[in-house]
């Protein structure tokens, strides 16, 4: 079996990569600027038009994670790169999935939880409506996944995750730096919500709670 992955050359990419080969899976990576320090197939597209990649995607599994780091302030010129990232990626693989004969057997579909917004109290499932807004969150999720819709596979499922924390992701050595310099503490009251927590090395990518829970609880 074979996984074709659209922006597998960072942090996760890199980490569910090594996870499935260990399963004996062929891995592919669709990117724009093949690395050499890479240990994978990689295959050039521009995320952008349909090539000669959409062959890879024949009967495979596909898992999207293209798009640029949330890590920067929303400007309109920053939230507008975070949705073209995302969308047009997205859209040509979706292009592509038509053009085959066999289309991939399950397709695994980035969002984020950013999706639901500041739900507040709200106990939040998959039928919570997305939020409103801000745009740099919930605007740019909703327009992610609608880019999906029309995907040609066996199987589609939408990941809304949280932030991946683990040595060496970007969000992890931000917040390691900040305490660095004597500027960790605590985030929030303790009293917000918590949607449960992300391993990368517990072999249990996505951890979720089978019930509400406050933030406090997962630090005790």
């Amino acid at each position: 079996m074979k996984l074709v992955m659209a922006g597998g050359t960072g942090s996760l990419g890199r980490r569910v990569a090594a996870d499935f080969r260990c399963r004996g899976f062929e891995v592919v990576v669709l990117t724009r600027s093949p690395r050499p320090d890479l240990d994978l197939r990689q295959v050039v597209w521009d995320g952008r038009t349909v090539g000669a990649w959409a062959a890879e995607l024949e009967g495979a599994i596909v898992l999207n994670l293209a798009g640029e780091l949330v890590d920067r302030r929303p400007t309109p010129k920053n939230i507008e790169l975070l949705r073209r990232s995302r969308v047009e990626p997205t859209q040509a693989l979706v292009e592509a999935s038509r053009t085959l004969s066999s289309p991939p057997a399950l397709w695994l579909q980035m969002s984020t939880l950013a999706i639901y917004g500041d739900a507040g109290e709200d106990v939040v499932d998959e039928d919570h409506p997305p939020a409103a807004g801000p745009p740099q969150m919930a605007g740019v999720a909703r327009a992610w996944e609608h880019a999906v819709e029309g995907a040609k596979a066996e199987r589609l499922v939408v990941l809304r995750t949280g932030i991946v924390l683990d040595t060496g992701t970007p969000a992890f050595e931000r917040l390691a730096k900040l305490t660095r310099f004597g500027l960790g503490g605590r985030v929030g009251s303790g009293g917000n919500g918590s949607a449960g927590c992300t391993s990368t090395t517990s072999r249990a990518p996505y951890g979720s709670s089978p019930r509400p829970h406050r933030s406090r609880a997962s630090c005790t």
